[in-house]
């Protein structure tokens, strides 16, 4: 069986495998290579200008079985906060930092409060940011 390469669109994938709603479903069309998504409440978010329209809605009926599709598995709240611990012992953290995020990570829905502890200090946030992209950059790799 001959193989073909597909172009993939980097950013699109990235996008699906950080996706937080549970409701919607992404998934790479392994014929023509655009990454697409089903679910309720899907709303196409491109401009007219824009060549193609990878998030427009497909059928909410799911074809997991079907060859032509490969489903995203978005990294679970465990895989996150494993993360985020390596992130807090390979980074120059100051110690108060430190002891916040390691507090609310044990605590009722660690991730908004995560999330506020680093929206207040934007170099660790972006340092966050940078480490996670390279995760989901290894897991997206793995996925392909």
């Amino acid at each position: 069986m001959k193989t073909r390469r597909l172009k993939l669109e980097w950013t699109e994938l990235e996008e699906a495998f950080t996706n937080q709603n549970d409701e919607w479903v992404y998934f790479l069309d392994l014929v023509t290579g655009l990454v697409k998504l089903e679910g309720e409440g899907v709303v196409d978010t491109f401009d007219d200008d824009d060549d193609f329209d990878t998030r427009a809605p497909v059928a909410v009926l799911s074809r997991r079985n079907d060859p032509t599709r490969a489903y995203v598995e978005i990294p679970d709240t465990a895989a996150k906060l494993i993360w985020l611990k390596s992130f807090l012992e390979e980074e120059e953290v100051d110690a108060a930092v430190k002891a916040q995020l390691a507090e609310v990570m044990v605590g009722d829905n660690p991730a908004s409060k995560i999330r506020a502890l680093l929206n207040k200090n934007s170099e660790l946030r972006d340092a966050w940011y940078l480490y996670r992209a390279d995760h989901i950059r290894a897991r997206i790799d793995t996925w392909l």
